[in-house]
């Protein structure tokens, strides 16, 4: 009973953070193009209003799939210490140890990147112009959302170290505030090899960071007045709170850039890396995904 009333109440935390926010999802989409060789690029450029419109979509399922929660995070830190090899990183034989239930339980994203770049992989070996779009956005939010570091660790919202609600303020607030300033170079997409090998690589790079920023949540929340400190955790305004963000900005603007950098990047490697692997596919000059 303890553990479901946990996973409902981690159900309405993500569901309500929605991982990056929007505008998060929607930016990974748009600078993840921008990476990718000029014949995938201006396929992609035909489509960029609905990859960047339904970046978040899979956030919404959560409402309606009682799974779907689940393929958005894995709480890496329950399988024992860094680098956790004490989960089998193959999916039968981490089942087999653990069984299907307790990797649900505890996240499966890693699994759903293998499983959404194969998918892309064969929707371009079909020519399925329509479903290389819509997978498209399903593994870009996955490989997003990889890239949060409260969506590789047990402590996700800072709820056992007294950080409560530092996971909406740092990969949605924070974004929201500062986001005149998202911008960034992107790299040249590049052929991964194993693409599950690369989403275990992600999440093991993305974890050490959930500390980090909780050190820098709990110098922040000291700058506040204990009415203050008390409203933080639900606030969904800035204002009255600016000595607080001003901190967590100066401290962890850098990881968030980052983070969204990273995922562009691996997000256009894995479309490049699913379309070479199709054997590069002439594209349409004119397809447009509808609304």
């Amino acid at each position: 009973m303890k553990k479901t009333l946990t996973l409902l109440l981690l159900a309405l935390i993500l569901e309500n953070c929605l991982a990056w926010g929007t505008l998060g999802h929607s930016f990974v989409a748009e600078k993840s193009i921008q990476t990718l060789p000029k014949e995938l690029q201006n396929f992609y450029l035909q489509n960029i209003d609905y990859l960047k419109n339904h970046a978040s979509d899979p956030d919404h399922w959560k409402k309606k799939d009682a799974a779907e929660p689940s393929r958005h995070y894995i709480d890496i830190d329950f399988y024992g210490k860094y680098p956790f090899l004490e989960l089998p990183r193959n999916y039968k034989e981490a089942k087999a140890k653990f069984t299907e239930k307790t990797l649900n339980d505890y996240g499966t994203v890693p699994w759903e990147i293998e499983k959404f770049q194969a998918e892309l992989t064969k929707n371009f070996k079909k020519k399925d112009w329509e479903k290389i779009i819509l997978n498209t956005v399903i593994l870009g939010h996955y490989v997003a959302d990889s890239h949060v570091p409260f969506h590789t660790c047990l402590n996700y919202d800072g709820q056992l170290s007294g950080n409560n609600g530092i996971h909406k303020r740092f990969e949605s607030l924070m974004i929201e505030k500062h986001k005149n300033e998202l911008d960034f170079q992107p790299t040249i997409a590049h052929y991964i090899d194993e693409p599950l090998i690369e989403g275990f690589r992600i999440v093991l790079e993305s974890f050490p960071y959930a500390n980090e920023i909780l050190k820098t949540d709990s110098l922040a929340t000291q700058l506040l007045s204990e009415k203050m400190i008390r409203l933080l955790p639900k606030a969904d305004e800035f204002k009255s709170f600016e000595p607080y963000y001003e901190k967590l900005y100066n401290d962890t603007w850098k990881i968030a850039i980052q983070r969204l950098e990273k995922a562009s990047d691996v997000l256009g490697s894995l479309i490049f890396t699913a379309w070479t692997d199709a054997g590069k596919p002439e594209l349409p000059q004119n397809f447009k995904v509808g609304k």
